[in-house]
């Protein structure tokens, strides 16, 4: 069963100091889908967010943007099985994504 979990964020992350590890900020909204396949599927950016953060364990293709993009492979992110990627976006946008195969 794959799996990808997008999530929301409404404070831009830092770096903490000790550890140079990422401090996220308050999470906003989460979606998780177990159901990936190779047709493009869209989440809602919620109005306050200013980041997103999408992981998986299988790869994917990711696409932000306003509209209904179809995930084209002109204007495609490239997500690695078991990889953590943020974005920033605006409450305009719609987070698109598919699996690759």
């Amino acid at each position: 069963m794959a799996l990808l979990i997008v999530e929301f964020y409404e404070d831009a992350p830092f770096m903490a100091s000790r550890n140079e590890s990422v401090i996220y900020g308050k999470l906003i909204s989460s979606t998780e889908d177990t159901s990936l396949s190779t047709t493009a599927e869209h989440v809602s950016v919620p109005d306050n967010a200013q980041y997103c953060a999408v992981s998986t364990d299988t790869a994917c293709y990711i696409e932000i943007g306003s509209g209904n993009q179809d995930v084209a492979s002109g204007r495609r992110t490239y997500i690695a099985a078991d990889q953590r990627l943020d974005f920033a976006v605006k409450p305009t946008d719609t987070v698109s994504y598919r699996s690759v195969s």
